[in-house]
Parts: C-alpha cells; sequence; structure tokens
C-alpha cells in the first residue's frame, strides 16, 4: 500500500492528542510494517469497488492505536521477552553470634553440647581448659573431668577423661601406695617426677608395675609436652589393694590426686603438658578406657581433648 496524506495525517493527529509526539523513525518504522501487509485489490461487497471515508477513518485509527503501542515500547526501550530483569536483591548474610562458654559445674552433672571451662587448679586456680563437648557426657564433680554417660567409666566399656596437676611424686608399686599409713590418696609419692614433661614421662616409663609405649610430642590449645599409652596388667583386681578412706574402696593409684586404674586391663591415652614455664602449670590430661570401649566412642573423646584450649 503507498502511503496517502490523509493516513499520515490521522496518525499524526492522534499521537498529538494523547500529548505523545512519536519521532519520525518511529512512524516511519510503523508505516513500513503497514506497507508490508497483502492487500486486496477488489472490495467484497457486490456493487463496491473501493472503501468509502468512514472505513478510512477506521482503518486509521486502528493503525494509530498499533503506532502508540510500538513507538511507546520503543521510545522506552521495552523490548518483549528478552528484555532486561531487575537485578534481585542481595540476600544479607546473618550476623553470627558469639559462642557462650559455661563453666563446669562444681557438683558436677550432665554437660549439654557446646563449649565447657573445666577448673584445673587447685595448685594454679587460673588455669583451665575449654573443650567442644558433645552429647552424652556427665562431669565429674568437682570439675576435674568427665565420664561418657552411655559407656561409664568401668570395665570392660568404660570411656572418661581426666586432668590432674601432678607434683607430689608418683608410687612405685601403684597397688601398695599408702606409704604414710594415713589412707589419703593426696600424700606425697616415694618417686620423684621432677619439673619438667620430659621427667614426668620418663618416671612413667620407667615403673614396670605397668606397660607403655614410646612418647612421642603433641601440642594442644596453646600447651606443648608430650603422649604415650599405659596399659595395666589383665589380672589386676583393684579391690585388694591399700584403701582409701574418703571412698572406702581398694584402689590401684599410679600418682596422687585421684590417678588410679578404673580396673582390670584399663588403658590410658596420657597427654603431659606444659602451660607456660611453671611448675604448677604441668598437666596430665588422660583418656581412660577398655578393650571392649567402643571406637566411635574412643574417637569421640580424642576430638574432646583435641579441642581443649588452655589458659595459664
Amino acid at each position: 500500500m503507498n502511503r496517502t496524506p490523509d493516513v499520515e495525517l490521522v496518525l499524526r493527529e492522534y499521537l498529538a492528542d494523547d500529548g505523545l509526539t512519536a519521532r519520525d523513525y518511529v512512524l516511519d518504522v510503523v508505516e513500513e510494517r503497514i506497507g508490508r501487509q497483502r492487500q486486496q485489490r477488489v472490495w467484497p461487497f457486490p456493487g463496491r469497488t473501493t472503501m468509502n471515508t468512514q472505513v478510512k477513518l477506521i482503518a486509521a485509527l486502528a493503525a494509530a492505536v498499533v503506532l502508540a503501542v510500538v513507538g511507546y515500547n520503543l521510545l522506552l526501550g521495552v523490548s518483549g521477552p528478552g528484555s532486561p530483569t531487575a537485578a534481585p536483591t542481595p540476600t544479607v548474610a546473618p550476623t553470627p553470634t558469639a559462642v557462650s562458654v559455661r563453666d563446669v559445674p562444681g557438683s558436677g552433672g550432665r554437660l549439654d553440647p557446646g563449649q565447657w571451662r573445666f577448673r584445673i587448679g587447685p595448685g594454679s586456680p587460673g588455669l583451665s581448659a575449654v573443650a567442644d563437648i558433645p552429647a552424652g557426657w556427665l562431669a565429674e564433680e568437682g570439675g576435674r573431668g568427665m565420664e561418657n554417660a552411655l559407656a561409664t567409666n568401668s570395665a570392660p566399656s568404660g570411656l572418661a577423661i581426666f586432668f590432674v596437676m601432678p607434683a607430689h611424686g608418683m608410687f612405685s608399686d601403684p597397688c601398695h601406695w599408702n606409704i604414710d599409713g594415713s589412707g589419703r590418696g593426696d600424700q606425697e609419692g616415694d618417686v620423684a617426677i621432677g619439673s619438667t614433661v620430659a621427667e614426668l614421662v620418663a618416671a612413667l616409663r620407667a615403673n614396670t608395675s605397668f606397660t607403655s609405649s614410646a612418647p612421642s610430642g603433641v601440642q594442644l590449645g596453646g600447651a606443648t609436652g608430650q603422649q604415650l599409652e599405659l596399659r595395666f596388667p589383665a589380672d589386676l583386681e583393684p579391690g585388694t589393694c591399700d584403701r582409701d578412706p574418703r571412698n572406702d574402696e581398694g584402689t590401684y593409684r599410679v600418682m596422687p590426686d585421684t590417678i588410679y586404674s578404673q580396673g582390670k586391663a584399663n588403658i590410658w591415652r596420657v597427654f603431659v603438658l606444659s602451660v607456660g614455664a611453671e611448675i604448677t602449670n604441668r598437666i596430665v590430661v588422660h583418656i581412660e578406657y577398655f578393650p571392649g570401649t567402643a571406637p566411635a566412642k574412643l574417637a569421640e573423646a580424642q576430638a574432646i581433648v583435641e579441642s581443649m584450649d588452655f589458659t595459664p
């Protein structure tokens, strides 16, 4: 269809009435699209060979509507389904909360999962160890250790972790340790243990009442030292050993301050550590278990020890 002056005039007047003035290139695009439409040369109604003025006006108005839509989209830069979408609002990461460290109660009891602080004292009241404790552990009275709630701390599958600050020697015969006759477990031992990690490890290895492995270096949460494993006799009967009047039971006592075997074939994984330069900051952390202790539980106890952070 050839462009006619009356159609172009109608288009321009229509857009002008809407307050939107199309640029020339918009008009050219619309007119060019209209020009590409296949036109019928014969009017379909009998007796009529051309469109009358009213029909032309209707067609012009329809074209004007098309022009208005196309022009508006071109002016705003809208291109249909491929149009760019608004950038998503970035997600703000939650602010991390501080981890709360709780003090192990002196009365002992169940420990909820989380970080707990053990007061190791009494030789150094400020000395503590913070550890990540999973579910299923019970704190010993006095806060100097813990035992697994399911395995407890006895044969054949017990499991426990204890702290001690040895400063009073060691017993040459762990079954007959009551040297001064008082029956107290905190009396002086008859074997000197010196003041260093190496001296204590050497004294443990020299004792023939139990077997020990070769030591190896270890670092745990600000402390350095050595680790080794002690194995007690499979035929051990602690009830036949010297008794402590505080608990009225026989104990196989390696050192003063509550370090004693829990029964036959008890195994100790011992960590002798130094926190600072003072003798009062030499620590023994030991995992007590048995041949029947579940490997998964033993690995859990090892993970607890490895999580410890010591503060002098």
